[in-house]
């Protein structure tokens, strides 16, 4: 099988087990809102989920990204002795470094809320350091589970990582559904304990055949000391990531209640698709992105760049459109029951209108920080980093008095543009290539009219009351017919592997 068909069978597979996985993530989030609604519970939470999240998965995602790179060159030019070696030693310094920062975290925990929710006071405050307690001991399992990931997916094992979803979910549902009465908040808090911790058990089980544990711990390894090198840039760039999040939540704070509650679920909905789509075909690509890198096979690089941007910009166009027109029909099927009400639908749709116009900058922005990562180049997205969230953080105070938490959201879109911006001009220098050999002009034109033809078909349909999902059948029918007839290569490789290939034989 060729590597562009593996990678399409692989990205089908991934995509089925991650639409299954995101439902079962819908209906957690649903039982949530239905629960907790926008409350002083909920905000509690969702606060107290960002704050560990500054620290550890900044650290986690960083670690991570380096990792899969390197940890590949090993595989491909030393055999995987050397690969389990390096990853052995990652692990157990990451564990002690982990220990350290969850008996901080536990300590400093106030002071965090404190400084990183600033308009909480009182039970507010209280409840959302107490929670915060409880989810600092998590990350540090998460931690682990990064890098049994990267291993796996190293080695091209995607689908086990993928299947750990259903089981976090439904350790969430169940424990909310069965102890939320009882326990409240503290329900939830624990059962998603227990999920991260579980989900690092299944990560030792999965990579058995591929990595032995061992107690290593080599601080003077040379691979570990360039790992640090490689790692900064990475972690201030993940940390800006995070910042510009936090940043969103800290000035919401000061917002009626549930402006929070309401960022939160409207980021889950666009997790959705980020989840099904985006982050399934990064999964798949990243290694390859690493591979190409590492036989130093820019020409592929540079084609599987504008075939992504290609791909996403052809899924997107759809997507953002239904969700701008259609926002409060989604908000109110999916959320709006039991603690979740009118309001909360209002806050949220509105949010979600404007983070879905980050839909496609977010997609691009993913494929370009990829290629980077792959060539271990993390001082240019640290840089975009800077970028990103400097633009958010500009927009965020230019916004907030007009828009209210639509502002926080639509700024947070109007980074990833900026970011796109910066990338493809330094990706542009790095190759010495012009813009025509990463960004496919032709395609990208067809798929302008098609995305104006689209919009005023949607436009029209949510105009005379047609139902979210019947507009969604029509709109979707027609749309693949104008790629058809435009002639988008994309729309055609993918229809005929579908009909040569769905069988995976």
């Amino acid at each position: 099988m060729t590597t562009a068909k593996r990678l399409a069978k692989t990205t089908t597979i991934l995509m089925i087990i991650s639409l299954i996985s995101k439902v079962l993530g819908f209906a957690r989030e649903s039982i949530i809102a239905y629960y907790f609604g926008g409350g002083m519970e909920a905000e509690a939470y969702f606060m107290a989920n960002s704050v560990p999240g500054l620290i550890f998965a900044t650290l986690s995602a960083s670690i991570s990204t380096t990792f899969i790179p390197m940890y590949t060159n090993l595989l491909i030019k030393d055999g995987r002795d050397d690969a389990n070696r390096f990853a052995n030693n990652i692990i157990n310094i990451i564990g002690i470094l982990s220990c350290v920062l969850l008996i901080l975290g536990l300590v400093l925990s106030p002071r965090l809320v404190s400084l990183l929710a600033p308009g909480f006071s009182g039970e507010l405050y209280d409840l959302t350091t107490q929670l915060t307690r409880i989810l600092f001991i998590g990350s540090v399992f998460s931690m682990i589970a990064s890098i049994l990931t990267g291993i796996l997916r190293s080695n091209d094992k995607f689908y086990g990582p993928a299947m750990t979803g259903f089981v976090i979910n439904f350790i969430v549902i169940s424990g909310t559904v069965l102890f939320s009465g009882k326990y409240g908040i503290y329900a939830l808090t624990v059962a998603s304990l227990l999920a991260t911790i579980l989900q690092t058990f299944m990560m030792m089980a999965l990579v058995r055949d591929r990595y032995t544990y061992k107690p290593i711990v080599d601080f003077s390894d040379p691979l570990i000391k360039n790992l640090l090198l490689l790692i900064v840039p990475v972690l201030i760039g993940s940390g800006i990531s995070q910042i510009n999040r936090i940043v969103d939540k800290a000035l919401a704070s000061n917002l009626e209640l549930g402006s929070i509650s309401a960022i939160n679920y409207s980021s889950r909905l666009v997790g959705f698709v980020d989840g099904i789509f985006t982050s399934t075909v990064m999964i798949v690509i990243y290694p390859f992105f690493s591979q190409m890198s590492a036989r130093e096979n820019y020409k592929d690089l540079n084609s599987y760049i504008s075939r992504s941007i290609n791909m996403f910009t052809m899924v997107m166009i759809p997507i953002t459109m239904i969700t701008i027109f259609y926002s409060t029909d989604i908000v109110t099927i999916v959320f709006k029951r039991g603690e979740f009400g009118a309001k909360d639908v209002s806050l949220t749709s509105f949010s979600l209108i404007f983070l879905a116009i980050g839909f496609l900058p977010y997609a691009t922005r993913q494929v370009f920080n990829r290629a980077f990562y792959s060539m271990q180049d993390t001082k240019t997205s640290m840089i975009n980093g800077a970028v990103a969230v400097t633009t958010n953080v500009v927009v965020d105070f230019m916004l907030i008095k007009s828009l209210r938490v639509g502002g926080l959201s639509l700024a947070t879109s109007i980074s990833y543009i900026a970011s796109n911006i910066f990338y493809i001009l330094a990706w542009r220098r790095a190759m010495n290539c012009s813009i025509k050999d990463i960004l496919d002009f032709k395609t990208l034109g067809k798929l302008s009219i098609s995305f104006v033809l689209f919009t005023a078909l949607i436009w029209f349909l949510h105009a005379r009351g047609v139902h979210l999902f019947i507009a969604t059948f029509i709109g979707g029918v027609i749309y693949v017919g104008l790629l058809w007839k435009t002639g988008i290569e994309e729309l055609k490789i993918f229809a005929t592997y579908m009909k040569k290939r769905f069988s995976f034989r």
